[in-house]
């Protein structure tokens, strides 16, 4: 059996740890790592929030549909005059179980920062969950593009 001798303590050779230049090298490598994700997070939030944007009035619009259908009433979900919000809305309110109120939800673009609502017609969902005619919805933002949202005479609802 072969026996080696242990470095003694002062031997240079046995002391452990890192070079201040290897720590430097960690650091900048780490540094640049950084960088390269922040900016292509960047690039990619304008996307996420249209595409938020679009599902979110999808659902909005699958729920007036639903709405429709329950309280057997034309429910419908439109835009203010200023396009800065959209709510859900009920036509009728006569007769309806908890007294006549209707609550819709309302949605504020500024929710969606940098997504503007390019067109929002008052889409009308009938009890049978039909609509009076065919939509194209589209919400834009500058550093995404676009997204049309269309409700088919059917009332089919899809994100093109």
């Amino acid at each position: 059996m072969l026996l080696l001798a242990k470095p003694s303590p002062a031997d240079p050779s046995s002391q452990q740890g890192f070079t201040l230049l290897e720590l430097l090298v960690v650091v900048l490598i780490s540094a640049i790592l950084a960088g390269i994700a922040i900016t292509g997070l960047t690039s990619v939030l304008p996307t996420q929030r249209l595409n938020t944007a679009a599902n979110t009035l999808r659902a909005d619009l699958l729920k007036a549909k639903a709405d429709a259908a329950t309280y057997n009433r034309d429910v419908g979900v439109g835009c203010n005059v200023a396009k800065t919000e959209w709510k859900i809305q009920m036509f009728d309110t006569t007769a309806l179980p908890n007294g006549g109120v209707y609550v819709g939800v309302v949605r504020k673009m500024a929710d969606f920062e940098g997504v503007t609502i390019d067109t929002l017609p008052n889409v009308i969902f009938h009890p049978n969950g039909t609509t009076p005619q065919s939509y194209n919805l589209v919400l834009k933002h500058p550093g995404a593009g676009s997204r049309t949202i269309t409700v088919s005479l059917t009332g089919k609802v899809r994100i093109e």
